[in-house]
């Protein structure tokens, strides 16, 4: 408490350290606009660091205080980066992007987006709509100039025209079988030029191209491309028959990838299922993290993500409930054990009072009987020393009454406590 005070009264008393100050405050609020755009929380983040700094050198040449204002800007950075709103951005870029006519980036940027509040948003299934619609109306208009190209035997042009259509969907069938034709066609065109001697090396190629893909050896495939250029110097390495073996070879390989994460994925999220369904939710757990670090954007292992934390979480507060109720079972096993253990002490102490009350009885019998003389006697007494019970016997002269020879043993032995007669033998 005693930093804050000498903070502020330095700030207030020194004008030079409260302008960077003032001026990092003001700064630090900005990060709260940061829920209506982003660029306030860039804006904010400069600037934090140019007046910070300023705050530093004043305060080190003057010996002054600043953690507290730098406590007070981290606050505010994290307020600022909890209320970032990464989906309504990326709403927003597929907006702009789609104003632009740029309609793979807008739709990359609308499947991006999570956020199940602005995915049932007015505004995003409008755009999402207008996207769709147009990249439709695209795609027509692109596999038309597609055809019209093939049929004047303008290959580049017709390629072109369906790689963009592709672009847009990868899983278009009317797409893919034009690219298909178009490659057919590019080959033919190529085979005009190639000398018949040449046709057999290329046919021999393709061949041993198609069986290294089949065994995914596609690095293999890439380098036996590689030597036939080098080999052949008869065959352009940039011929359009040359490249296409390359280009299937590319492409298979990225198929394969994307198969090979395909079904990695599927077998992940079956057994992240399995155990979710079996109540081992750690498990569940582990498969879930392994198939967001290889698709962040899996929506149905998203959902699984969140279940799965919630049984964890309900799991974690039945263990703490399960500890506490041992524990107060353990506390009073533990207090019987102790109970039963002091039990002995307490018959032994009642059997002490029984035979107390006896020898009472019997001292009060022994007194009538011999309050009248003064003899010699035999006695048998008990006596308590250090804790423990001693029976004992002695001859004692007494005084009219055997508490005379309970008076003559405590002279004797002061440290007996609890002296009781057992049994008194009087002599003439």
């Amino acid at each position: 408490m005693n930093g804050i005070k000498r903070f502020f009264t330095e700030v207030k008393a020194h004008k030079k350290y409260m302008v960077p100050v003032m001026l990092f405050t003001i700064t630090s609020l900005m990060y709260l606009l940061t829920h209506f755009n982003i660029l306030w929380a860039s804006f904010a983040l400069i600037f934090q660091i140019i007046f910070f700094i300023w705050i530093i050198i004043v305060a080190l040449l003057n010996r002054f205080k600043f953690w507290p204002i730098l406590i007070f800007g981290l606050i505010f950075f994290s307020i600022g980066l909890s209320m970032v709103d990464v989906s309504s951005d990326l709403l927003n870029e597929a907006k702009e992007a789609y104003y632009s006519n740029d309609l793979v980036t807008a739709k990359n940027k609308l499947e991006a987006i999570d956020s199940q509040e602005i995915l049932n948003s007015d505004d995003y299934i409008t755009i999402s709509e207008n996207i769709n619609d147009k990249i439709y109306e695209e795609k027509k208009n692109l596999i038309k100039k597609t055809k019209d190209a093939i049929n004047k035997n303008d290959l580049e042009s017709a390629n072109e025209n369906i790689e963009k259509v592709l672009q847009y969907d990868i899983t278009d069938s009317e797409a893919q079988e034009l690219k298909s034709k178009i490659i057919i066609l590019q080959k033919k065109e190529q085979e005009k030029i190639i000398a018949d001697e040449n046709k057999q090396k290329i046919k021999k190629l393709e061949q041993h191209i198609d069986v290294l893909i089949k065994k995914h050896n596609f690095q293999e495939a890439k380098t036996v491309v590689e030597n036939f250029s080098e080999n052949n110097n008869e065959i352009d390495s940039e011929s359009l028959i040359i490249k296409s073996i390359s280009k299937k070879i590319n492409d298979s390989e990225k198929q394969f990838e994307i198969d090979k994460k395909k079904n990695l994925i599927k077998s992940k999220y079956k057994e992240a299922l399995k155990f979710y369904q079996k109540k081992q939710y750690q498990k569940s757990l582990s498969n879930i993290e392994d198939i967001l670090k290889i698709d962040e954007t899996h929506k149905e292992a998203k959902k699984l993500l969140a279940r799965t934390n919630k049984k964890i979480e309900i799991e974690n507060e039945k263990f703490w409930d399960n500890v506490k109720g041992i524990g107060v079972l353990i506390l009073v096993i533990l207090m019987g054990i102790g109970y039963m253990t002091n039990q002995p002490e307490n018959n032994d102490a009642k059997e002490q009072n029984t035979t107390s009350n006896k020898n009472t009885n019997n001292k009060s019998f022994i007194s009538e009987l011999i309050s009248d003389h003064k003899y010699t006697c035999q006695v048998t007494y008990k006596y308590r020393a250090k804790g423990n019970f001693t029976t004992r016997s002695g001859g004692y002269r007494t005084y009219k009454s055997e508490s005379a020879v309970i008076e003559a043993i405590r002279k004797q032995n002061p440290e007996y406590k609890d002296i009781t007669i057992i049994s008194l033998k009087w002599k003439d």
